[in-house]
């Protein structure tokens, strides 16, 4: 279960964390997103890669409800699936700076051709900080705890979302846990 907990981990951090990622600190908007995974496990290594879709809807001025589905490939036919839903709340430090806190509910599958199928459910939790550091161009920080398997993860991530115009941005963006690895690229649809 260790490998599934590790390989979930590294596709959860693309649902909570890219979240925290907005233009002019706008909490409306849709993404596609593509994220290469690295795993260190004891005597092995796994690598793969994961495509979501995600979005985010303002429910007030604080508070936004967000939602995501992901899959991903892996090294030895690993396959995985898993679905996000859940709140954000967000307030505001200065012109430039957001606090994020954010909490997910997440169901997640994951499929191999040696041992079959595994589905279980856990959370995500993340703190992290946004700060604006020009009209185009948008920094993050954030760490994130992931409970699934019977196991939990921290992660802590930075990443950059830079605009295209008031509607369409691209996002970079880096995390590592214990033994994970990743890098995302995605792109933004904000209404």
């Amino acid at each position: 279960m260790k490998i599934y907990m590790q390989i979930l981990c590294a596709v959860g951090f693309q649902l909570t964390t890219m979240s925290a990622l907005a233009s002019n600190f706008n909490y409306n908007y849709f993404q596609i997103g593509y994220t290469n995974t690295d795993i260190d496990l004891e005597g092995a290594n796994v690598d793969g890669s994961s495509i979501s879709l995600s979005g985010s809807f303002a429910v007030n001025q604080k508070i936004n409800a967000v939602a995501s589905l992901q899959t991903g490939n892996y090294d030895f036919d690993l396959d995985t699936d898993l679905f996000g839903i859940g709140l954000g709340f967000h307030n505001s430090l200065s012109s430039s700076t957001d606090l994020v806190f954010e909490a997910l509910l997440l169901d997640a599958q994951v499929d191999t051709e040696s041992l079959g199928r595994s589905d279980d459910t856990g959370y995500s939790a993340e703190a992290g900080l946004r700060y604006s550091t020009n009209a185009n161009v948008e920094l993050n920080a954030s760490i994130e705890v992931i409970d699934l398997y019977d196991d939990t993860e921290s992660m802590l991530s930075i990443g950059t979302l830079i605009k295209f115009d008031n509607e369409r941005s691209f996002i970079l963006g880096y995390s590592k846990g214990d033994n994970t690895r990743n890098i995302e690229l995605a792109f933004r649809m904000e209404f």
